[in-house]
């Protein structure tokens, strides 16, 4: 986390490298299989998002991410945001097993996630 915090701090590293920090150290702390930065808003409704408060959120019910994971072989959407302007999103996904990663941890995935937004040209 700290090597995705440096990335963007430095402002040397160019965009399309710092998402990609920033989608693997995703992956590893919520103990997915992977995660991938996507441009634009999130159009599949069927895919979960993961809230600022480590909530997710499924065909618009909450989803007990604490006793059930994440969905599992099923993507989680971390968006990325510039004031109201959506920028993309992170796709998550746990295919091998079901990943159960606690609240703080989802929570710590947004504020990573959101270290993206304050670049001017995401890759």
């Amino acid at each position: 986390m700290l090597r995705a915090a440096g990335s963007v701090s430095s402002g040397e590293t160019q965009p399309d490298v710092v998402s990609e920090v920033i989608a693997d150290q995703i992956a590893v702390l919520l103990d997915a299989d992977s995660c991938r930065y996507v441009a634009g808003p999130v159009r599949d409704p069927r895919i979960a998002l993961l809230d600022r408060d480590g909530v997710l959120t499924q065909h618009g019910h909450e989803v007990d991410g604490d006793r059930r994971g994440l969905p599992f072989n099923e993507y989680v959407a971390i968006v990325v945001r510039r004031g109201q302007h959506t920028v993309g999103h992170f796709l998550v996904t746990a295919t091998a097993r079901i990943a159960y990663p606690s609240r703080e941890q989802r929570r710590v995935a947004v504020l990573l996630a959101d270290q993206l937004a304050g670049l001017a040209d995401v890759g």
